[in-house]
Parts: C-alpha cells; sequence; structure tokens
C-alpha cells in the first residue's frame, strides 16, 4: 500500500466532490421521504398493501437508503476506505435496485393494467438508471478515484462480487419477509 504521507496531498476529485454532495442531498431527499411515509402512511399502506408489499418494508428501505446516502456522502468528503465501500455499494444496489424493478413492472404489467407506450417507459426508465448507476460506478473504481479513498490496493473483481452478493442477499431476504408477510395476512 502507498506511504500515507503521500495521501494527505491527494486533492480530492472533482467528480467525488460532486457525488458527495448530491449523495447528503439524497440522504436528506430520504428523510423527507420518511417524513411523508409517516405523514401519508394510511394511503400510502393501503397502495403498497394491493401490490403485496408490507409498508414497514418500504419505510425500512426508504431508512436504508437514507444512512447509505450520509454513509457515502460523508465518506467520499473524507476520502475514506469506508467512504469508497458506501459509495460503490450505493451504485451496485442501485442498478440491482433497477434490475428489479424492469423485472417486476415485466412481471406485474398485465396486473397493474399498463399499456405497452407505459411499459416501455418503465423499461426505459429503469434501464437508465442502471445506466448511469454503473457509469458511476466505473467512475468509482478509476485508479485515481480509488487512490484519494486509500482503496488503491483493493482487488476490484473481489469487491464487486462482495457487493452484488450483499445485493442479492438483502433482495433475498426483503422477498422472504414480503412472502411471509403476505401469507399470514
Amino acid at each position: 500500500m502507498s506511504d500515507e504521507s503521500d495521501w494527505l496531498e491527494v486533492p480530492r476529485p472533482t467528480g467525488v466532490s460532486i457525488l458527495s454532495i448530491l449523495h447528503l442531498f439524497g440522504g436528506v431527499f430520504f428523510v423527507a421521504y420518511l417524513v411523508f411515509l409517516g405523514v401519508e402512511h394510511d394511503r400510502v399502506a393501503a397502495t403498497v398493501n394491493e401490490l403485496g408489499l408490507p409498508f414497514f418494508l418500504i419505510v425500512v428501505g426508504v431508512a436504508f437508503l437514507a444512512i447509505l446516502s450520509f454513509a457515502s456522502g460523508i465518506g467520499m468528503r473524507r476520502g475514506t476506505v469506508w467512504g469508497w465501500w458506501c459509495s460503490t455499494f450505493f451504485y451496485v444496489y442501485a442498478i440491482g435496485r433497477a434490475l428489479s424493478a424492469i423485472l417486476t413492472v415485466a412481471l406485474l404489467a398485465d396486473e397493474v393494467g399498463l399499456s405497452d407506450r407505459d411499459l416501455v417507459r418503465d423499461y426505459v426508465k429503469y434501464a437508465g438508471r442502471a445506466a448511469i448507476s454503473l457509469l458511476l460506478l466505473i467512475y468509482l473504481f478509476r485508479y485515481d478515484v480509488m487512490y484519494y479513498f486509500k482503496a488503491d490496493e483493493v482487488n476490484k473483481r473481489a469487491a464487486v462480487a462482495i457487493m452484488i452478493g450483499v445485493t442479492i442477499a438483502i433482495a433475498a431476504v426483503v422477498s422472504g419477509v414480503a412472502a411471509l408477510t403476505s401469507s399470514a395476512s
């Protein structure tokens, strides 16, 4: 690993500065959304329950995104290894969420009555989100960016495999909890 004194002189890349601010704003947005969910509990709960999703899973998911947004934003500002892990996981998880949304739209299109136009719109929207997240993830894996985070010796393939595994594990737990709560009701 590089000498620690070298890192003191490494300026924060402009892209990391921009992303850190966006992540901090994202954290504020997710907290505001949690407040909205609290205020509009009855209306939102009825809607998501019709789709077979327990309301508390929506709240837990949004809280998770708020925490991850704040952690990655702060970690990016500070240039820490954990900041790199949080920010890269944020984008791997975002790609997973977008792909899951595409699958969900495909599976529920008839049930919720989506027109072909709406279906294409949703596919393009979620594919676009996945593509943007992938581009930002690629940026965070650039050597100069990883060096800023003191993560220049992280095995990239292993890191991606770990993050994909964690994303799949989270999806499996959420699906299991959703299935258990819908069968209990």
